[in-house]
């Protein structure tokens, strides 16, 4: 089952693309009834507890918004990650114009090895994100 990736803007649990990008979710979730999802963000900068703190509010954030367009609460589980677990590229991608292969793991040493600036954003951008853990 293909989700979709979400990706927030730097220290925000706002997303400003959830009505058109989370319909597919919620259909997935509606005509499967007996699939529960773990929300799973991930934020790579700050302090551990700060990324800690953030994280677990961006994933009840997407709980919040699931619940209030009729998922069952039950079905749900939000759970911030922080910093603890980067990124682990399983296909090569392109992020504002800057290349990142498969297999690389995006993590604060292999960041800091980047140009400062812009590749150094797209990098974080890529590593700030929820995925989801699926149960039926």
């Amino acid at each position: 089952m293909v989700l979709p990736e979400i990706l927030y803007d730097l220290d925000n649990t706002i997303l400003s693309h959830i009505p058109g990008f989370i319909q597919g979710l919620i259909t997935t979730l509606e005509t499967n009834p007996n699939l529960t999802i773990e929300l799973l963000p991930y934020r790579p900068r700050a302090t551990d507890e700060y990324n800690d703190v953030l994280s677990q509010r961006r994933a009840q954030s997407v709980v919040d918004y699931l619940i209030s367009r009729g998922i069952d609460p039950g079905r749900l589980t939000a759970r911030g990650y922080g910093k603890r677990v980067p990124r682990v590229l399983v296909r090569d991608m392109t992020r504002d114009g800057f290349h990142f292969p498969a297999g690389t793991t995006l993590s604060e040493e292999y960041i800091k090895t980047l140009k400062a600036g812009p590749e150094q954003e797209a990098a974080y951008q890529l590593d700030r994100r929820s995925e989801f853990r699926v149960s039926a």
